[in-house]
């Protein structure tokens, strides 16, 4: 059982299985973006959200899949396909990092692949409809689908609220 709070440096955890849809939150970000390694055969999701444990309002889901990513905003329903040269895998860990902002009333995410941020650039949106300032994220899986994450380099505090 993963304890309610721990440092998020070396940290590997587990999402999905058996059980219905559980989410582990990281907040407190000393900038505005995060580091992470993920093993998966199916698909990821990350919620950017202004506000810990609220992953319906006032947040952004990233759907990320072998050769698609998807960011829909989970206020006014919106989403964008991007496909990607990704390809996730059963049997290793992929690096991803992902960086956010606000720019004026939009919001903008970049997501990449590899250790370093700003390099192997998969996918830069801007909202062009909402700014919404993100102090929180959450990982997941959908129900009955696993995945390994790895935090290596994060400036966040993990949380697990079900602990």
């Amino acid at each position: 059982m993963i304890s309610p709070y721990f440092e998020a440096k070396s940290t590997i955890l587990g999402t999905g299985g058996p059980w219905p849809y559980h989410a582990l939150w990281m907040t407190s970000f000393l900038e505005n973006t995060f580091t992470f390694s993920i093993m998966t055969c199916q698909e990821a999701q990350v919620h950017l959200s202004q506000y810990p444990l609220q992953p319906d309002h006032n947040s952004y889901n990233i759907h990320i899949e072998t050769h698609k990513i998807s960011i829909s905003n989970r206020d006014n329903g919106y989403s964008y396909d991007f496909e990607v040269d990704l390809v996730l895998h059963c049997d290793y860990e992929i690096p991803l990092w992902i960086q956010w902002g606000l720019n004026g009333n939009s919001t903008w995410i970049t997501i990449g692949s590899g250790d370093s941020v700003g390099n192997g650039v998969l996918v830069e949106w801007v909202d062009p409809l909402l700014g919404i300032p993100i102090t929180a994220a959450a990982f997941a899986t959908e129900q009955g689908k696993v995945a390994k994450w790895t935090f290596s380099d994060s400036e966040g505090q993990l949380f697990n609220p079900q602990a």
